[in-house]
């Protein structure tokens, strides 16, 4: 096999590869999702707890007053419909957790009583927003 082939298949697989990742959050997921009484302004949140949430699984997880919060890479598991996530606090992971969406009420549940269910507030999570949270 010569060179120019080679390096043809690979740059396709890498193609392929990051065509894959950037699609691993369901549309039926992205967006902005809040707890009831959280109070936004736009899609930002400043109180209450809210979720972020976009197509390639970046995001962040927020709470309030004042809003504080973390940027999230999440993954999604169709079988267990669960969203997998590292937190990062700059470039530095932290802790992993989980949530659990219920596709019939609509809800992601962090599955621990002392939080609130939340709800899609918003179906898209566009840059203007992710720049608000330094996301990008």
């Amino acid at each position: 096999m010569s060179l120019t082939r080679t390096t043809l298949r690979v740059a396709l697989i890498i193609c392929a590869s990051a065509a894959f990742a950037a699609d691993q959050i369901p549309p039926e997921l992205v967006g902005v999702w809040a707890v009831d009484g959280a109070v936004l302004k736009g899609q930002l949140l400043f109180e209450g707890q809210a979720m972020y949430l976009g197509a390639d699984g970046v995001g962040a997880i927020v709470g309030g007053p004042p809003p504080i919060g973390f940027k999230i890479i999440a993954t999604f598991d169709a079988q267990k419909n669960t969203l997998e996530f590292d937190a990062y606090e700059g470039k530095q992971r932290g802790p992993h957790g989980s949530v659990t969406f219920d596709p019939k009420s609509k809800t992601i549940d962090f599955g621990a009583p002392k939080h609130d269910q939340l709800h899609r507030r918003f179906d898209t999570f566009p840059d203007e927003t992710k720049r608000a949270l330094g996301l990008m």
